[in-house]
């Protein structure tokens, strides 16, 4: 059985998400109540609305439960705010797969991509402390682990390659 998706955590980390890609105006909203079989049912729906470069974006999600939906919603953004640090373009994304590689006239090195990838496996950016990267790791490290329940081993691999990447880049032991 899959692991319950805390939908309090995922809000918080939401929220940094918007504050790292700059984003002030925002709303988390559950899908409103509604009367089923003479009783009140409430909403798994997500809506979760922000205010970015002057209009404002909406995006829904309504799978079986409201944790998975703020989940799959968080996501969704993250990889967003990823490929538009990474110089990808979009229109009219609809899902992930939909996104576009841009033609930048100033390409990076693989081994800066890769560093950068580094960074937002974990979360941080390059300009945080090594006490911040080491605790974003710790966090992540210890919610995919291998030994926890509905953990995954893949996951935990590549937030540990990645931390490996950061403190060999900053010539500090991991």
């Amino acid at each position: 059985m899959g692991r319950t998706v805390d939908a309090n955590r995922t809000k918080n980390e939401l929220r940094h998400m918007f504050d790292l890609w700059g984003i002030d105006v925002f709303s988390i909203q559950r899908e409103q109540e509604e009367f089923v079989g003479g009783r009140m049912k409430r909403g798994e729906g997500v809506t979760v609305q922000y205010l970015r470069k002057g209009e404002m974006q909406t995006v829904f999600c309504n799978h079986s439960d409201y944790g998975t939906n703020v989940r799959s919603i968080f996501l969704f953004l993250d990889r967003v705010r990823i490929a538009e640090k990474s110089g990808i373009s979009y229109q009219g994304l609809s899902s992930t797969k939909d996104l576009v590689k841009s033609t930048a006239p100033n390409a990076k090195t693989e081994e800066q991509e890769s560093l950068e990838d580094a960074y937002d496996v974990l979360g941080v950016e390059e300009g945080y402390t090594t006490e911040q990267v080491k605790s974003s790791y710790k966090l992540k490290a210890n919610f995919f682990h291998p030994d926890k329940p509905g953990a995954n081993e893949e996951k935990f691999k590549r937030i540990q390659r990645a931390y490996e990447a950061i403190m060999a880049h900053r010539g500090e032991k991991p």
